[in-house]
C-alpha cells in the first residue's frame, strides 16, 4: 500500500480489494484484504464496489471522478461514494493466474479542477499515476504468483518426494506436461489400511473429532514413511493411504523403498501399541505390497485429475492388504517383492517367508503371498519359527498334512500356521486327491 501512496501524489488511500464469488449485477460483494492511508499505515478504506466490479470483471482499469458544486460532492448514480473524504478513485485489476478477482485500489482529493475521467485521460500528471498504478499492480501480481507457485510447490513436496519433485522439475528435453502424462510403466505399489478405526467409530460416534485426530495421525505416519523413501502419494480412502514407486521415472531400487517403506510404517504402529497413553494404542495397521506392470502419471479428465496408478498391480496391492486380517500378519507382499528381499538377504534388512498360495475372492490367477517380516528382534518373529513354517508350508504343499500339523503344532498365535489348520481341518481324510495346492478365498 505504501507503494501505491508514496508513487501517486494525490493518493490519500489505497487497498487490495477482492470481488466475493458470490457476487452478481444486483448484489455486489467486495472484501477488503489490506487497506493504508496517507499517515496511518493500517487506516481503513471504504472503496465503491461498483467501480471495483466494473474494474475486475472487465479486466481493465477504472477511473472516477465525483464533481462538486461549490464544496460539495453531486451524487452520482453510476458509483456511490463510500469514502466522504475523496473525490476520485481508480481500480486497477490484478491479471495474473493466481490473483483472479482481486484488484488495487486507490482514491485521493484533486487538488484541482478535474471534473470527469475525460480529463484525467488527458492531464500528464495522472496519465503517469495511471501507468504507475498499473506497473504497481503488475509487479504486486507478479509476486502473487511466485507465492502461489512457492505455495504449490511446498503442496507437492508433501505428496512427492524431493527426489521425485526434483526429476519433475528438472528432467531435461522433457516438459511438465510429459513427464506428468499417464503411461505405462513399471510400478511397486503399497496399501495402508488402519485397523481399528470402524470399532472406535462405533463406540465413539459424538467424538468424531477426536478419533480424526487419531487417523490423522495414523494417516501422517503412512505419508511420512512413503514420502521419506521416495515413493508418491497415490490416494486417501478414507483411513488407508496409497503410494507408489517408479514414476516419473523407473529406478533399480524401487521394490526395496516400498519394503522399507512398509517395514517403517510398521515399526510405528508396534511402538504406539506398547505406549497406553498413545492416540493409536488401539490402532494396527495392514499392508499390501505388490510389482508389476500399471499407468502411472495424472489420471483423471482435462478438468479434474491426479497423479496416481492404476493396473492390476494396484488391485493385487489392495487385495494383499485386506488378507492381512484373514492372516493376522501387518504385511503381505507378492511373488515379485519376495524374490527381491530373498536375492538381497544378505544385508539383512529385511526378511521373507512364503504364507500361502491363494486365489483371491474375484480373480483369474493365483498367487503365492509372503509376509514381510523385520530383521530378527524382540518385535518380530524368530528365525526358527520362520525356518519352521516354511519346512511345514514345504510338507502342506506337496500334502503331506501330517508333518504340517507336527511342524505347526507348537507355532501357537501365529495366524499363517492357524490358517493353514483351519484348511486342513475341513478336509479330516487329507488332502483331495485333485488338489493343485491353491487355496480359494471366499471374501476380499
Amino acid at each position: 500500500m505504501q507503494a501505491l501512496l508514496d508513487g501517486i501524489l494525490h493518493a490519500d488511500g489505497a487497498a487490495v480489494v477482492r470481488l466475493l464469488p458470490e457476487t452478481t449485477e444486483q448484489e455486489i460483494k467486495v472484501a477488503v484484504s489490506a487497506s493504508g492511508r496517507r499517515g496511518q499505515p493500517d487506516g481503513e478504506v471504504r472503496p465503491s464496489r461498483r467501480l471495483v466490479f466494473e474494474a475486475v470483471r472487465r479486466r481493465t482499469i477504472t477511473i472516477h471522478v465525483w464533481q462538486t458544486e461549490g464544496s460539495k460532492l453531486v451524487a452520482d448514480s453510476r458509483f456511490s461514494l463510500s469514502d466522504p473524504g475523496s473525490d476520485w478513485a481508480m481500480c486497477v485489476p490484478l491479471l495474473d493466474d493466481s490473483s483472479t478477482g482481486y484488484g488495487l485500489y486507490v482514491l485521493g482529493r484533486l487538488p484541482r479542477d478535474l471534473k470527469t475521467a475525460d480529463s484525467i485521460q488527458r492531464d500528464n500528471e495522472l496519465k503517469s499515476d495511471l501507468r504507475f498504478a498499473q506497473l504497481t499492480a503488475d509487479i504486486f501480481g507478479a509476486l502473487r504468483q511466485v507465492h502461489d507457485l512457492q505455495r504449490r510447490h511446498s503442496l507437492l513436496l508433501r505428496f512427492l518426494s524431493p527426489r521425485v519433485a526434483r526429476v519433475l522439475m528438472t528432467e531435461p528435453n522433457k516438459t511438465v506436461e510429459e513427464l506428468l502424462e499417464a503411461k505405462p510403466t513399471e510400478v511397486t505399489v503399497l496399501f495402508c489400511d488402519l485397523r481399528g478405526s470402524c470399532r472406535i467409530a462405533e463406540e465413539a460416534a459424538c467424538d468424531l473429532p477426536r478419533l480424526w485426530e487419531s487417523v490423522s495421525e495414523a494417516l501422517q505416519i503412512m505419508t511420512d514413511a512413503i514420502i521419506a523413501n521416495d515413493g508418491v502419494i497415490g490416494d486417501f480412502q478414507g483411513d488407508a493411504a496409497m503410494g507408489f514407486w517408479g514414476w516419473p521415472l523407473p529406478t533399480d531400487d524401487q521394490i526395496e523403498l516400498a519394503a522399507r517403506a512398509a517395514l517403517q510404517i510398521r515399526k510405528h504402529f508396534v511402538m504406539s501399541s506398547t505406549k497406553k497413553t498413545s492416540t493409536l494404542a488401539d490402532f494396527a495397521c495392514g499392508l499390501g505390497v505388490a510389482h508389476g506392470p500399471a499407468i502411472a502419471g495424472r489420471l483423471g479428465t482435462v478438468d479434474q485429475f491426479k497423479v496416481g496408478v492404476f493396473g492390476p498391480t494396484v488391485n493385487l496391492a489392495s487385495r494383499l492388504e485386506s488378507m492381512t486380517k484373514q492372516f493376522e500378519v501387518p504385511i503381505l507382499v507378492d511373488e515379485a517383492v519376495a524374490a527381491h528381499v530373498t536375492k538381497h538377504k544378505a544385508s539383512g534388512w529385511a526378511r521373507v517367508r512364503r504364507v500361502a498360495k491363494v486365489k483371491p475372492a474375484g480373480m483369474m490367477n493365483s498367487v503365492l503371498i509372503h509376509e514381510l517380516l523385520p530383521p530378527v528382534g524382540p518385535d518380530s518373529l524368530p528365525e526358527q519359527k520362520r525356518l519352521d513354517y516354511e519346512s511345514a508350508f514345504d510338507a502342506f504343499m506337496i500334502k503331506r498334512w501330517n508333518d504340517t500339523h507336527n511342524k505347526i503344532k507348537y507355532l501357537t498365535h501365529d495366524g499363517p500356521s492357524r490358517f493353514l489348520q483351519e484348511f486342513m481341518n475341513k478336509y479330516p481324510g487329507g488332502a483331495p486327491a485333485d488338489w493343485d495346492g491353491v487355496i480359494p478365498l471366499e471374501r476380499k
